[in-house]
């Protein structure tokens, strides 16, 4: 009788298991919280400042990079229905290179973004539903990341001064 071996994966592959998404959405709220106490709040009252001091800008690139990349894998498999393992490997690393930059921030949270934590290789973490409920919060998460960026508050207070100006030379 001829027994099938399983075969093992290749170095550096990216097979799906099973399992939920919940750690992949726990991890994305914990960074919403973690940037909304290091993002300046704006009021009618003007800019308050955070609670924390900013994050530094190399982070800020790092999780805008995993971001961006994370929705771009997002898209495609809404659009297409199929995972491209290749893809949500770099992913991975690009959110493990994020967590690397948020290490001095939140040692726990940088932790849970290891590329290597089994809920990068879970099917769900993957999944139309999981992809429905993270929508909101990576959308917060660059909404945070654009409001902490020095360059990015600086052009929405010349966009505000300029308007203000205008606003008040037509009345």
């Amino acid at each position: 009788m001829i027994t099938k071996q399983k075969q093992k994966p290749k170095s550096g592959s990216f097979s799906l298991k099973s399992g939920n998404g919940r750690e992949w959405l726990s991890i994305l709220k914990s960074l919403e919280t973690l940037l909304a106490a290091h993002t300046p709040q704006e009021s009618a009252l003007g800019i308050t400042p955070a609670a924390l001091p900013s994050i530094d800008k190399a982070a800020l690139a790092t999780i805008d990079a995993a971001y961006t990349a994370t929705l771009r894998c997002y898209i495609a498999l809404l659009e297409h229905a199929q995972a491209d393992p290749r893809a949500q490997q770099h992913i991975s690393r690009l959110w493990q290179k994020a967590g690397t930059a948020l290490r001095r921030y939140d040692a726990s949270l940088a932790q849970r973004l290891k590329a290597g934590r089994p809920f990068w290789s879970v099917a769900s973490t993957w999944s139309r539903d999981t992809i429905r409920k993270a929508w909101l919060t990576l959308n917060t998460i660059r909404a945070h990341v654009n409001r902490t960026d020095p360059e990015v508050v600086e052009s929405l207070s010349w966009g505000r001064a300029l308007s203000a100006t205008a606003d008040s030379s037509s009345e």
